[in-house]
């Protein structure tokens, strides 16, 4: 039988300690579990008055002067992969208080800080209520499939190969560096001829290859896309038709589409609504999987690092200083496309044997 075991599994813990940790590599749906916890108590509860905090800066200004009258904190999005030993240090004593003077509390944390800092976690007592996304068994993937298959209305040819391919889907090889619900839901959107055994092989390294592909046609139906979620990369992962940011939309259209039609804007997004975008409401948009973002920051990296670093806030978490740290070996073989390696003399200053 189909159920969503995470979920539930998740209530029980908060229910029974006020507390969850849910842990997962990217695209396995931290966030959207997170999100799915804070309806589900809404629903129980009319003085429910929750706190998103997802970077650093946030979680110190809570930990100085903490807000009156939070009953839920989500620490979303706090831990990332490259974080330095004493920034991992620091940020873990701030979440220590936090989780410490919340009532309820909803924590996210990477696979692989979790995996690498696991006794610091563990003397924290996280392992007492965590759920890990990772080990969802074929009842949770079941019932995934039969939510995604229904949210995309896929088309019959797509919802027989993915019925018939149940076996891939299962198996744990292929999503090893992203989540189950991130691979579905792409191939839900694929066309029928490029959904195939082989798409399963690496879809991280398909899904890099098809940004790719945007950023080089010549086609202005590729090329726009590719300017509009270069865009939503760097301006929150959104884009809001009324409210246009123009010299950021100006300077990628002259890097990436030079027949790009401002007049046109509103078009091409509506033409990526399933495919890439999600429309919140009525001219808003948002990118409909945070992988994608991933993957477009380190292929617009790779033309202009100086431009990349100057415009996306959360830039440090995708570049890896080679002289400044030492690399994650594991991670950067796991899950290379979402990273862009830097040999660098000084801040934005490049030497002719940078990598990327």
């Amino acid at each position: 039988m189909e159920r969503n075991i995470s979920l539930e599994k998740s209530k029980k813990f908060l229910k029974e300690k006020n507390r969850v940790v849910i842990t997962g590599v990217q695209g396995t749906g931290k966030t959207y579990l997170a999100e799915s916890l804070v309806s589900d108590m809404k629903q129980n509860s009319k003085e429910l008055r929750e706190m998103w905090i997802s970077s650093i800066s946030q979680l110190s200004e809570e930990q100085s002067k903490p807000t009156k009258n939070v009953n839920l904190y989500i620490l979303d999005d706090i831990f990332y992969e490259l974080q330095m030993e004493s920034e991992f240090l620091e940020t873990l004593t701030k979440v220590n208080f936090i989780n410490h003077i919340a009532e309820n509390c909803i924590i996210t944390i990477p696979s692989y800080i979790w995996k690498k800092h696991i006794d610091q976690f563990s003397k924290a007592g996280f392992d007492d209520m965590l759920i890990d996304l990772n080990e969802r068994d074929n009842h949770e993937k079941r019932y995934i499939i039969k939510q995604l298959m229904s949210q995309h209305i896929i088309n019959p040819t797509n919802a027989n190969w993915i019925s018939e391919s149940e076996s891939i889907l299962m198996g744990k090889t292929p999503f090893i560096t992203i989540g189950f619900p991130a691979v579905v839901s792409w191939i839900c959107k694929k066309p029928p001829e490029e959904v195939d055994v082989r798409l399963m092989k690496n879809p991280l390294q398909k899904m890099s290859e098809e940004i790719e592909e945007l950023k080089q046609s010549h086609k202005i139906t590729k090329c726009s896309k590719y300017v509009i979620l270069s865009y939503m990369t760097f301006h929150d992962g959104t884009l809001d038709q009324n409210n246009v940011d123009k010299p950021l939309l100006h300077s990628l259209i002259e890097m990436f589409a030079r027949g790009f039609q401002e007049e046109n804007l509103k078009q091409y997004a509506k033409d990526m609504v399933g495919e890439y975008l999600l429309e919140i409401r009525e001219g808003v948009y948002k990118i409909n999987l945070d992988i994608w973002s991933k993957l477009v920051f380190v292929s617009v990296a790779k033309e202009n690092l100086q431009f990349a670093e100057e415009n996306y806030k959360n830039s440090p978490r995708h570049i890896m200083k080679v002289k400044d740290c030492q690399l994650p070996d594991k991670m950067d073989k796991a899950y290379p496309e979402c990273f862009i390696k830097v040999n660098r003399v000084a801040n934005l200053s490049l030497t002719d044997e940078e990598q990327i």
